[in-house]
């Protein structure tokens, strides 16, 4: 009899320790989990910060470009400004319309376009 209490008592305490186990691996098994998350958070966040220093370097160039192109503009609308009324000038002088050559009619025209670029990129500088 007092075998027969010792075996069911040996196999209560190995049913307690397969419990005791499946509870430790299943905590294992969640921490390997949960590192492997974090582990993939990582490389997503580092993906993240490579492109946002990617896009940083992007803007920045962009930004500079713009800028450029800008004081270009600027430059050629104040330039072709000045020689078209001096050429106005002239022309009236002479008795003729500087508005009747189509080369002042073309750059005349392209005074529009130009503030165009300048509104445009100045909204990037």
């Amino acid at each position: 009899m007092k075998n027969i209490l010792d075996k069911i008592n040996r196999a209560d305490e190995i049913q307690a320790g397969l419990e005791l186990d499946k509870t430790e691996l299943g905590t294992h098994e969640v921490e390997l989990a949960s590192l492997d998350m974090i582990k993939a958070m990582l490389n997503d966040s580092n993906a993240t910060y490579k492109k946002g220093l990617d896009w940083t370097k992007e803007m920045e160039a962009f930004t500079k470009k713009a800028r450029v192109l800008n004081a270009e503009a600027k430059g050629l609308i104040s330039g072709l400004s000045k020689e078209l009324n001096d050429f106005k000038q002239q022309a009236n002088q002479l008795g003729l319309k500087a508005e009747t050559l189509p080369e002042f009619k073309k750059a005349n025209d392209s005074l529009g376009p130009l503030d165009n670029i300048v509104k445009m990129t100045q909204k990037f500088i």
